[in-house]
């Protein structure tokens, strides 16, 4: 279930990631946030850049483009790269290792 701003402001959570409710995005990005039932009290939030469109910038140093959003590459060896209520797991199977919220698991 994806949340809005509005969402978190009216929340008492645990904010994990750049709470761009507080200290806004560069300009491109927007603040994408994700507000789950199932963990109630935390919200995870980034600054995502569209790589959608053919005239989309190019994703910053370290990020790739996974589906609509540049998403931030890592190492499954490196502990903690993703930072608190993030971790690094392989989306498909020949993909590339992405920081997502720890409560996300791939389809499979």
């Amino acid at each position: 279930m994806r949340g809005s701003q509005e969402d978190i402001a009216s929340t008492c959570a645990v904010v994990h990631g750049h709470n761009c409710q507080k200290s806004s995005c560069p300009e491109g990005f927007w603040c994408e946030d994700f507000l789950i039932p199932a963990r109630p009290g935390e919200a995870w939030v980034r600054c995502a850049q569209s790589c959608l469109e053919p005239d989309s910038p190019p994703c910053p140093s370290g990020e790739v483009c996974s589906l609509i959003s540049c998403e931030r590459l890592c190492s499954p060896e490196q502990t903690g790269a993703c930072g608190e209520g993030f971790h690094c797991i392989q989306v498909q199977e020949d993909g590339p290792w992405l920081c997502k919220p720890e409560w996300y698991r791939p389809r499979e």
